[in-house]
């Protein structure tokens, strides 16, 4: 799977965005990553994604941190060092869990943005376009 955080527009999004690219077998890997944030999760535990062993960073090398904590609801945001940070609640973070499982399923494409009907009902705030796909089998 690759990862670049990019200001760059991408697919008519402009930046900040962040595209994770890769094929069925990397979703898994990932939803599998993120298992450890989802439910009630006492206290808060982080993921960095640049650090996983199936994930190749692109362009410039950047975190990109996956938090859980309750209560929570920033679906990105970028600090001033230019990191990502996806700080959610453990219940967003299983909705998230469930759409990276079903990406392992079938090749397909995700723009999750919280406006979108799959994230729109949660209230999240977004200051990073989230770009996701598992139709890349070149790149891993």
């Amino acid at each position: 799977m690759t990862l670049e955080l990019t200001n760059e527009r991408v697919f008519s999004f402009d930046g900040p965005n962040l595209c994770l690219l890769g094929n069925p077998q990397d979703f898994r890997l990932l939803a599998e990553a993120i298992l450890q944030l989802t439910g009630s999760v006492e206290g808060s535990k982080t993921v960095e994604l640049t650090e996983l062993p199936f994930i190749k960073v692109t362009g410039d090398k950047r975190s990109v941190l996956f938090s859980c904590k309750k209560d929570s609801r920033c679906l990105g945001s970028v600090n001033q060092a230019g990191d990502a940070i996806f700080e959610l609640d453990g219940r967003v973070w299983e909705r998230l869990f469930i759409l990276f499982t079903l990406m392992s399923w079938n090749k397909c494409t995700y723009y999750l943005n919280a406006y979108e009907s799959y994230l729109s009902d949660l209230n999240l705030a977004q200051e990073c376009n989230f770009i996701c796909s598992s139709e890349f089998d070149h790149l891993s």
